[in-house]
């Protein structure tokens, strides 16, 4: 698997995200307590349009944060929430959990309408160094449970689940108070379906009065990489809009195109409190980037059993649920299948006479014709599965099996399949190959 072949950028909120710290070097003015944002993306990639909301308080009087997020995307639906605590001067914490349900189909390519679910839990533990300088901890986990995919009487397709543990110590730094650097590094232990390796992931945020560019990169050895970066404007009425570009090489790949308006309301937050929102609208941020939702190393992570009604001349089940050349016995009985048993006899409702046919002459050259009839092209015994040798075709090695086509018609199946179309021989609407 690949584990990150490029560093790339997200965006992150800019305006008035300073931590208390630095907001006691350098006071800014006070935010609100509630953050609203509404973000949406589009992609040639379908499965990356989506429209996003998160809204994040924190109390006035309490030094606890709050959030919740909410997504609905083409075939993927997430919902998130956490919470950031002070649990003193130098300690924070916050805690981000996320539901993600996507569609089987776009993930895995299969037919079918089942989806899979992927819960994850993103933590950190933070230690304020300096009024600028935060060290922290970061301990991560994710699991998609097995589900049955596709569930027919002959074809089982299972997802066989994924889960896994990240620990990621990180740091964050201001090194002016409109210059915010940060990092987590660690390391990825797949416990089901994955990959082990390493974790990382940069960001940074910078201000130029009321415009500010930010940007993040990321590379896990199970969720892939990914780059965005983006530009921001702050309006006068605490209010925020940013477009972004970027691009992600997980479950989900390719350039995609964004654009983000924030929004502060309600009553003024203390220097604590605004701290708490901006670490835990960071922290949600991430978990959002480099837990999307199935692992990419999951993609293989899928197995498929068949129960085939059919088996070959020498008792061997076959892997296939219709008729092939070859797989013309069923397997309950033994019986040779008939025409009757092809999947385009009576697609249109016409019986046999919704599948082609094939003339042979003396010696083995064919015309083959389609189902109205009409001439399509020239062709011979040989060109046809099962071809024995001279106008000969069919199955096995005693010859019980084989038939001189010469001067015969047949009905041309599905699969390559023929039927004997003459109907004075024994095996009348039979398989021969």
């Amino acid at each position: 698997m690949r584990t990150g072949k490029m560093m790339a950028a997200s965006v992150a909120w800019i305006a008035g995200a300073f931590p208390a710290g630095a907001q006691e070097q350098t006071p800014e003015p006070s935010q609100k307590s509630v953050r609203l944002i509404v973000n949406g993306q589009v992609s040639e990639d379908d499965n990356q349009q989506r429209l996003n909301a998160r809204i994040v308080a924190a109390f006035s009087d309490l030094p606890v944060a709050f959030g919740m997020a909410a997504e609905k995307g083409n075939g993927v639906a997430r919902l998130m929430v956490g919470g950031a605590a002070n649990l003193g001067e130098l300690l924070a914490v916050q805690v981000t959990g996320q539901f993600v349900r996507e569609d089987a189909d776009q993930l895995f390519g299969l037919t079918t309408d089942k989806s899979v679910e992927t819960w994850s839990l993103a933590s950190s533990l933070d230690l304020r160094l300096s009024a600028a300088t935060t060290v922290s901890l970061g301990v991560d986990g994710w699991n998609s449970p097995s589900a049955m995919l596709i569930d027919e009487p002959f074809a089982k397709t299972r997802f066989d689940g994924a889960s896994g543990v990240r620990v990621a110590p990180g740091f964050e730094t201001y090194l002016d108070p409109t210059l915010r650097l940060g990092a987590r590094i660690g390391y990825e232990r797949a416990i089901d379906n994955g990959d082990d390796g390493l974790f990382a992931k940069v960001d940074f945020s910078k201000a130029f009065g009321k415009t500010s560019i930010e940007g993040t990169a990321w590379t896990s050895p199970n969720f892939g990489a990914g780059a965005q970066i983006g530009l921001g404007y702050a309006f006068d009425n605490d209010m925020t809009a940013s477009v972004y570009a970027g691009y992600r090489d997980g479950m989900t790949q390719g350039a995609y195109l964004g654009a983000k308006l924030s929004m502060e309301f309600g009553p003024h937050a203390s220097q604590e409190s605004g701290g708490l929102i901006n670490r835990l609208d960071r922290q949600m941020q991430y978990a959002e980037m480099t837990m999307p939702g199935v692992p990419k190393t999951a993609r293989a992570a899928v197995s498929t059993e068949i129960n085939s009604p059919f088996k070959t001349v020498f008792d061997v089940p076959c892997q296939s649920v219709e008729p092939t050349p070859g797989c013309t016995f069923f397997m309950a009985n033994g019986n040779r299948i008939t025409l009757a048993d092809d999947p385009h006899y009576n697609r249109y409702g016409n019986g046999s006479d919704d599948l082609g046919y094939v003339r042979f002459d003396s010696v083995g050259n064919a015309a083959v014709y389609n189902n109205l009839g009409q001439y399509q092209y020239s062709s011979s015994a040989s060109a046809f599965e099962g071809f024995v040798g001279g106008t000969t075709i069919g199955v096995g090695t005693t010859g019980f099996y084989w038939e001189n086509v010469a001067s015969g018609t047949y009905w041309l199946g599905k699969n390559g399949i023929l039927y004997s179309a003459n109907s004075g021989s024994s095996n009348f609407q039979q398989a021969i190959n």
